[in-house]
């Protein structure tokens, strides 16, 4: 008993002393996030208290505001030298790095010369509103490569980390927001793709688009093409993602008289169109000059999205379209040769008089193929090379009922034709005259869809060996007999 007791006596010590070093543990950690939050140059302040930002440079003996930044509701915006939208995510950032940044008091008994510091007459002056204002002034290198400051006119000198010479040569462009389109795109209801100078030997057909009312994309020029919706959405995602690379102070004016390209946007609720000109490209370059916006440079590459005509927002799949579990009957031919299949039980079938065996995977594979066949462009203008007796593809169902019937013919003339390797096409699907290019057809493996059959003289080869190997099987069998007394 006497032991139990000594045991709980030191038990209960243990947890005191454990308690007790929790405690100043603790305490410890508190009264070090309470220093660390005094040696910040905006102590207590965060991030979203504070409204706005500007910073003064010294030029000329006065201070010039080189930007002023004033958050509007959740969104920030440049509002000197010149108005126009801040990078949030760029603003706020900066801010944390700001007001977290550590000041060390330089202790000092007699009162401070500001002139001896470059304070006097600061070169650098921040101000930051979060409810009150504080003035932040920046002033000459210490000799460790920090930077003297002072805060609110206090009689307190500070030596700030270096960092701060590099904010001070930040300017508005780090700060602006440099997505071309401010919009959401949801809010686009219509789209005017319109090309002016056109250098390149195939031309792009400038395209307007309209959301009709059940909020489908359709071509204002003919309502009944069929518009690929998707497509449609890309571009869109596309302008809205697309950027400006660097900011031009001095554009020239001859850059858009004439442009390469204009957009106009119509939005939801905006009195005013959008629009976006695109100079010509020169030197792998072009400038973007939005409306009520800053010029830009980008590389060429980086408007390829944007250059779109007619042709590609249509739908390339419709007029070749056909359900694969439907089809029950292929016919075709192509170089001079006709193939039939047939499909008895699930399996394909040669429905030929030929009869030879179809290898079914490869067949599957090369329904596949067709069902990736589509339009590259379409054309206006009367098909060449068509003929109907010398080049098919038809798909039918169990009751012969023709699925997709797809003729092709001769190459297409023209930059457009050779560049794309076109060559002319009509499907039953399509009223139209279509294109498609030319090496989709080569890569049908037609001969491949059959098992080989072996030739004669091989054959007799085979069963030659096989007669052979059977007489002497046999013989070897009969001596073997022989020796054990066998009949």
């Amino acid at each position: 008993m006497k032991s139990f007791k000594s045991t709980l006596v030191f038990a209960v010590f243990v947890l005191g002393i454990v308690a007790y070093a929790v405690y100043e543990y603790n305490k410890d950690q508190k009264e070090k996030a309470i220093q660390a939050e005094k040696e910040k140059v905006l102590p207590g302040i965060q991030v979203d208290q504070i409204k706005r930002l500007s910073f003064s440079k010294k030029e000329k003996d006065k201070l010039q505001v080189v930007y002023e930044l004033q958050k509007n509701q959740d969104r920030w915006e440049i509002q000197k030298p010149s108005y126009d939208w801040a990078d949030t995510s760029k603003v706020e950032s900066f801010l944390k790095s700001l007001i977290q940044a550590k000041v060390t008091p330089v202790e000092g008994g007699e009162k401070v010369n500001w002139g001896d510091y470059g304070l006097d007459k600061p070169a650098f002056v921040y101000e930051v509103e979060a409810g009150p204002i504080f003035k932040i002034q920046l002033g000459q290198e210490a000799f460790d490569g920090r930077y003297y400051l002072r805060k609110n006119q206090e009689d307190k000198l500070l030596l700030g980390e270096s960092q701060w010479k590099y904010w001070s040569e930040k300017t508005p462009d780090d700060f602006r927001d440099r997505h071309i389109f401010r919009f959401s795109p949801d809010q686009i209801t219509q789209i005017d793709i319109h090309y002016i100078l056109q250098k390149e030997k195939v031309k792009k057909k400038s395209v307007k688009l309209i959301l009709d009312k059940d909020h489908q994309w359709v071509i204002e020029k003919n309502k009944k093409w069929v518009v690929d919706q998707n497509l449609v959405k890309s571009w869109k995602d596309f302008l809205k993602d697309l950027v400006g690379e660097k900011v031009i102070k001095s554009p020239k004016a001859k850059w858009f008289k004439p442009p390469y390209m204009k957009i106009t946007l119509t939005l939801k609720d905006k009195k005013e169109p959008w629009t976006l000109l695109i100079s010509s490209k020169k030197d792998g370059q072009v400038y973007l000059k939005p409306q009520r916006g800053m010029v830009y440079q980008v590389g060429s590459a980086s408007i390829l999205g944007l250059e779109k005509g007619e042709n590609h927002f249509r739908d390339k799949k419709g007029p070749f379209k056909f359900d694969e579990q439907k089809v029950a009957y292929i016919e075709l031919k192509k170089d001079g040769k006709l193939y039939e299949w047939k499909k008895e039980g699930g399996q394909w079938k040669d429905n030929t008089p030929l009869q030879r065996k179809v290898k079914q995977k490869e067949m599957q594979a090369f329904l596949r193929k067709l069902k990736d066949l589509q339009v590259e462009y379409y054309l206006n203008k009367t098909p060449k090379g068509i003929d109907p007796q010398s080049r098919f593809l038809r798909l039918l169902d169990k009751d012969k009922k023709i699925l997709l019937e797809f003729l092709w013919g001769s190459p297409v003339a023209g930059p457009i034709g050779k560049k794309y390797n076109l060559i002319f096409a009509k499907t039953n699907l399509s009223d139209e005259t279509l294109s498609i290019n030319k090496y989709r057809l080569k890569e049908w493996p037609l001969e491949s869809l059959f098992e080989k059959k072996e030739s004669k003289e091989k054959a007799g080869t085979k069963n030659s060996k096989s007669s052979n190997n059977e007489t002497s099987q046999k013989s070897s069998s009969a001596k073997s007999s022989k020796k054990k007394g066998q009949p």
